[in-house]
């Protein structure tokens, strides 16, 4: 594994402490399926909700947490998944993509896999990657450390442009700040759902468990890229650190938002929709702009609106953040002819234009 040569932000998108250069300390890695608290305490994502993913997803999807300990005992931890990543997933739709439908490629993928961005800890570099690399390598031939927020030169991997992450800023008088024109217009988006019974909850109640999952599943199942289908536990285990929205037509539930916040910030999870209903109603930009309205009354600063629908979210006043990926093939001959695939790992310019 050849040195890496950069130096990035290893805390959020926004802010971090630097890439560690320190030599190899012999560092263990193990694979575990906890966080220990200390794995970013304060953030959404931080180490209640890795483990809440993790028990959550235990049934359907191969995640947990990497770490790697040097010889004095310290360790630092990054998430990890195994996952069969469809060849036609971020294809256009054509020959190719259909001539690829059903294949899929194993890839040990390093970083957050239900984020855009991966928060990688202070003080992860060189050893601890190259360390990750050698026991990653032995689970999958493909090695991806995902959504990082500044395009590095890591030696020994490609870097291909992943989803951009959606961020929001959110001051007290958004809405004010608007333009007459645009505040019309989302204010005309709202009142097609003015019909339905709109509630909100912390944790999700258990007699709607059902009903979310199938939603999930209707919204996951006509969702251009699938790169997680999680199992029903999963909503279980994260309804103690999730708000959610519900919208019901009488008595039937017909869409939902799930959102985990913090005081400093609040990401969008996942949405689901009964699309025999949610369409006539204009439901999916209701969900969306509630989200604006529970950070300001929670004064919350910053929502990460999650990937998709980018013109919509631009048009409401999100930035759109570079994110990076980085593969690693175990194979060298692969490796060096990488690049002539990377349009099989990186969304296609429609799909970030839409």
């Amino acid at each position: 594994m050849e040195r890496v040569h950069s130096s990035f932000e290893t805390a959020s998108p926004a802010s971090g402490t630097g890439w560690s250069e320190a030599p190899d300390d012999g560092i263990v890695a193990r694979i575990t399926d906890e966080f220990s608290p200390s794995y970013f305490p304060n953030m959404p994502e931080g180490a209640a909700f890795q483990n809440a993913f993790i028990r959550g997803c235990r049934s359907g999807l191969d995640v947990s947490c990497l770490r790697l300990t040097n010889s004095s005992g310290h360790a630092i931890e990054v998430p990890v998944s195994l996952v069969k990543a469809p060849v036609a997933g971020n294809l256009k739709q054509g020959w190719l993509s259909a001539a690829t439908r059903g294949l899929s490629v194993s890839i040990a993928v390093i970083g957050d896999p239900s984020s855009t961005a991966s928060a990688l800890p202070p003080g992860f570099g060189t050893a601890h990657l190259a360390s990750a690399v050698e026991c990653l390598g032995r689970q999958a031939p493909l090695i991806c450390l995902k959504g990082l927020s500044r395009a590095l030169e890591l030696q020994g991997f490609v870097r291909l442009p992943s989803f951009p992450l959606t961020r929001l800023l959110v001051s007290p008088d958004y809405w004010k700040l608007l333009s007459s024109k645009k505040r019309s217009d989302l204010n005309r988006q709202r009142r097609a759902a003015a019909g339905l019974r709109r509630e909100e909850s912390v944790g999700l109640p258990v007699e709607l468990e059902e009903s979310v999952y199938a939603l999930y599943r209707q919204t996951q199942s006509r969702a251009e890229f699938k790169f997680l289908e999680l199992p029903p536990a999963y909503f279980r285990e994260t309804s103690p650190l999730s708000r959610f929205v519900f919208y019901f037509e009488q008595d039937q539930l017909i869409g939902f938002h799930q959102m985990i916040c913090t005081p400093s910030k609040m990401i969008c999870k996942y949405i689901g929709m009964d699309y025999s209903r949610a369409p006539s109603y204009r439901l999916y930009f209701s969900l969306m702009l509630d989200c604006i309205d529970i950070a300001i009354r929670e004064g919350i600063p910053e929502i990460d609106f999650g990937i998709t629908s980018y013109r919509f979210k631009q048009y409401i006043g999100c930035e759109l953040i570079p994110m990076w990926n980085y593969f690693h093939h175990t194979n060298p001959l692969l490796q060096a002819v990488l690049p002539l695939f990377g349009g099989l790992l990186t969304p296609s310019r429609e799909a970030v234009s839409r």
